[in-house]
């Protein structure tokens, strides 16, 4: 079985395309569930492949977790629409002079709609990084 192709699959995402994906600056709150614990994180910038986000505590690369992106309504701003959680990897996760933990995410599974994903970098287009290294 190709390991590449187990992990992604939608109309916008291949696994096999996973390093040529573009990233986006994409800014918002998610939630991470890890070891059976909720807690909420800060997204830092997102792909169809995966993202990287910005916590408070460790987490063990290799681990599997779920997001759960908070995506705001489109008539109030300031309401938040729960998506469906998606399962997800930590390739790697390192601690910052500011006390806060980086965490880089891979995607595993189906990339449904409902995972809110697509909706979040169609809302971000505009904010492409440009030389961003994978």
């Amino acid at each position: 079985m190709d390991r590449t192709l187990i992990f992604v699959d939608s109309k916008y995402y291949r696994g096999n395309c996973r390093r040529i994906q573009d990233r986006y600056e994409v800014k918002g709150p998610v939630k991470l569930n890890y070891n059976e614990e909720d807690q909420m994180v800060k997204l830092s910038n997102l792909s169809r492949g995966g993202c990287r986000l910005i916590a408070s505590h460790h987490c063990r690369p290799q681990a599997n977790i779920h997001l759960t992106f908070l995506i705001p309504s489109k008539i109030n701003q300031k309401q938040l629409q729960v998506q469906s959680p998606i399962l997800a990897r930590v390739v790697r996760s390192h601690q910052t002079p500011h006390d806060n933990y980086i965490i880089n995410i891979q995607f595993r599974g189906a990339l449904l709609n409902n995972h809110g994903v697509d909706e979040l970098i169609e809302r971000n287009l505009d904010k492409k990084l440009i030389d961003y290294r994978v």
